[in-house]
């Protein structure tokens, strides 16, 4: 991902972040357990430096349970870290999410 801002007052302020994440359904394990079937595990790391010096890296776990394909329970803890000067602004936290689609 690549984004920039121009300001009138700083110049242009250059953000820059990525990420890697990955992902295992439990169904792949072949259990005769239905209920565990429909888990997913997702873990995630990202980097974000927002071109005014402060720099989060942020780590991610958490499980999707899938009441069918298209809705689905997501539920994940990040542990973040920050330095510089917005750095202390950065703080871990749970996130709960119902989604459905069509």
């Amino acid at each position: 991902m690549n984004t920039w801002q121009g300001t009138a007052d700083m110049g242009t302020v250059r953000p820059r972040g990525w990420w890697v994440q990955a992902s295992y359904k439990l169904a792949g394990l072949n259990l005769d357990l239905p209920m565990i079937n429909d888990f997913e595990l997702v873990g995630r790391f990202d980097n974000l430096n927002d071109g005014l010096g402060t720099t989060t890296d942020r780590v991610t776990g958490g499980l999707v349970y899938y009441f069918s394909n298209t809705f689905l329970f997501e539920g994940d803890y990040e542990f973040v870290h920050g330095r510089g000067p917005a750095g202390a602004a950065a703080s871990p936290g749970l996130i709960l999410q119902l989604s459905y689609g069509f």
